[in-house]
């Protein structure tokens, strides 16, 4: 597209964005601003229409306007103005504002911190199948005291994220089967969770594969491609260093030529966005 024709399908959208009550022309431009979707991107503009809709009950603006305030995108930094904006939304039934709310009890940023009442809002969120939402009920249950405390719900929630392919979820889910918490040890179905993160960058998850194929868990054991894991997670993950050098230190020569060829095909593949091979 030509600049002279790009330039009057900008003039289009503003256009459609500046009659009065628009509030989905607005929030689609305060979209495009925000992403730099069709024009160069620019964050003040993007709160300016993000506001003008939020202004009309947009929860998605409502939404968009709180996450800017909470990190200063466009505009002045403002933990009070981002929770008023998340909880506009988050009352529409908005589940990405619900879960915000959540992380923002969780973290004490209104007030000091507060696991009842971020899992309200977790709750809220995941009867929407927020995976953001379901994962972090999963470390409250998993990690809580008390009331929190449940094992199993936890192991329901990590399962219901990561089969949306939520990464942190499909490890820690991974972790619920082999250490048997909420369920009964099962180091193939560990394993497959693992692979299922690992492939997708998740370091812990790396490090759990590799410690899988050293110790022949769920897969008959491999030294080459447990110290390949290894050295692929160690770019990222601190305690996988000391478990490839100590690796290392059992391995054949041959074997170890093949771990480091293996680790430096996998780091080629992943920079080209594939997967390694089985």
């Amino acid at each position: 597209m030509n600049n002279e024709k790009k330039e009057a399908l900008v003039e289009r959208w503003h256009r459609e964005a500046e009659v009065e009550g628009a509030q989905k022309a607005q929030f689609r431009l305060g979209t495009r601003y925000a992403t730099g979707l069709g024009v160069a991107r620019d964050d003040a503009e993007a709160v300016k229409w993000f506001a003008k809709a939020a202004a009309q009950g947009h929860a998605g603006a409502q939404l968009h306007l709180g996450r800017m305030y909470a990190e200063g995108r466009g505009i002045s930094k403002n933990a009070t103005l981002a929770f008023e904006c998340l909880l506009k939304a988050a009352e529409q039934g908005e589940a990405g504002a619900q879960y915000e709310l959540g992380l923002m009890s969780l973290n004490g940023i209104e007030g000091g911190p507060d696991p009842d009442e971020a899992l309200g809002w977790f709750s809220k969120a995941a009867d929407q199948d927020n995976p953001g939402a379901l994962y972090q009920m999963g470390l409250l249950y998993v990690d809580g005291s008390g009331m929190l405390s449940d094992p199993v719900m936890a192991l329901d929630c990590f399962q219901r994220a990561a089969e949306q392919g939520h990464v942190d979820a499909q490890y820690h889910l991974g972790r619920m089967f082999l250490d048997g918490i909420g369920v009964s040890r099962d180091e193939c179905c560990a394993l497959g969770w693992f692979r299922k993160a690992a492939d997708k960058g998740q370091a812990q998850a790396q490090y759990s594969l590799g410690r899988c194929l050293e110790q022949g868990w769920g897969v008959v054991q491999n030294y080459v491609r447990a110290y390949a894991w290894y050295s692929v997670a160690a770019v990222r993950l601190e305690q996988a260093r000391p478990a490839r050098d100590h690796l290392a230190s059992l391995m054949l020569p041959e074997q170890l030529l093949q771990g480091q060829q293996l680790a430096e095909e996998m780091h080629a593949l992943a920079l080209a966005g594939e997967t390694a091979p089985e």
